[in-house]
């Protein structure tokens, strides 16, 4: 499969990155991310419960627990709610109170599931200076939750709601990707990995850019694709370069310059499928050619029926190691099925405590 978008000048990339040198004969080692605690989030809204039965599902076929959060976060002081009688003391009193309600309710609905062990509860944020602002304190109230449960993986919805409607994942999602230790299963509402009895991917597609960084989203893709005995597609977009033909200012493709990337994807793509294949997950690979690498990972997913994208936000380093990468922030929010997305940890983070 070729693919071609836009017309602009990139330097070649695997994966839509800049590649790192890479010697071709280095080992990809990958270890299959281990799934004991898995984070719920639900804001109480319709579409954040979407996620619960892609978790439940999980949790069945792993034997993880389920901690389901509400997370409560107070009204900012002296808040004023226009067209609301009521004194922004007793209106908290009311939302706090349903917040409760809330969760002792699906902690009902969770502990009636055969075959997983679940709990929802309430926990509290931090106040915000404004009803605009819940984000950062929801944000960080969640990966609170993640470190005292020592979530493996967080799962949850991404939607545009916020404010007053105290439905906050969709402000918050990017927070928790760009900061959470663990992987993160986004759950698009009325995706498609939401549907089937079982709830688990049938074909996992993880694009890798050559990295060693971006190689860290494999161990949660094999988790996944153990469990539902799912296929594994291992694709690399090389972006051609544009070269200075005669007469000038003829501009054609770096032939011998796109052959030497595809080669070198086609190396490091049969490096991580074997590793697959020592875990016993069946891998293919692809090496397609596209200028924007958002769009043929997305293009290429559609049609190939893929239920569910596994990748790392970056492949780089310095200072962009902090940033949710471009490309899989564009995968993210355009794609129609589930994507799990890996914040790599850097050599110079703490790992925090081992797990008990």
């Amino acid at each position: 499969m070729r693919t071609t978008f836009g017309s602009e000048q990139q330097s070649p990339t695997v994966g839509g990155l800049e590649p790192e040198v890479q010697p071709a004969e280095r080992a990809v080692r990958v270890t299959p991310t281990p799934l004991r605690s898995i984070l719920l989030p639900i804001d109480g809204s319709p579409l954040s419960e979407e996620a619960v039965p892609v978790a439940l599902a999980i949790a069945r076929a792993s034997g993880a627990r389920v901690h389901a959060v509400h997370l409560y976060i107070p009204l900012p002081k002296g808040a004023h709610v226009p067209g609301l009688f009521t004194t922004p003391d007793r209106l908290e009193g009311e939302l706090a109170a349903s917040s409760r309600e809330y969760a002792a309710r699906w902690s009902r609905r969770l502990l009636s599931e055969a075959g997983v062990t679940a709990a929802c509860e309430v926990m509290y944020g931090a106040r915000p200076s404004s009803l605009l602002r819940e984000s950062v304190p929801v944000t960080d109230g969640l990966l609170d939750a993640a470190a005292n449960h020592r979530a493996d993986l967080i799962v949850m919805t991404s939607h545009g709601l916020g404010g007053l409607s105290r439905a906050w994942l969709g402000s918050t999602a990017d927070g928790v990707i760009r900061r959470a230790r663990a992987p993160v299963l986004v759950v698009h509402p009325s995706g498609r990995l939401a549907a089937p009895a079982q709830g688990l991917p049938k074909h996992v597609l993880v694009p890798l850019d050559g990295s060693a960084l971006g190689d860290q989203a494999l161990g949660d893709a094999l988790a996944l694709a153990r469990l539902g005995g799912a296929r594994v597609t291992l694709l690399a977009v090389v972006a051609p370069r544009l070269a200075i033909a005669r007469p000038a200012p003829v501009t054609r493709v770096d032939g011998a310059e796109l052959a030497r990337q595809r080669a070198e994807a086609e190396r490091h793509l049969a490096a991580a499928a074997a590793a697959c294949r020592e875990h016993g997950v069946a891998a293919d690979t692809a090496v397609v050619v596209g200028r924007q690498a958002a769009a043929a990972i997305l293009e290429y997913a559609c049609e190939r029926g893929t239920d569910l994208i596994a990748m790392a936000t970056h492949g780089r380093g310095g200072g962009r190691r902090l940033l949710l990468g471009s490309v899989a922030d564009k995968v993210l929010r355009a794609s129609p099925v589930p994507v799990l997305v890996r914040r790599p940890a850097r050599p110079d983070e703490d790992a925090g405590p081992p797990p008990e």
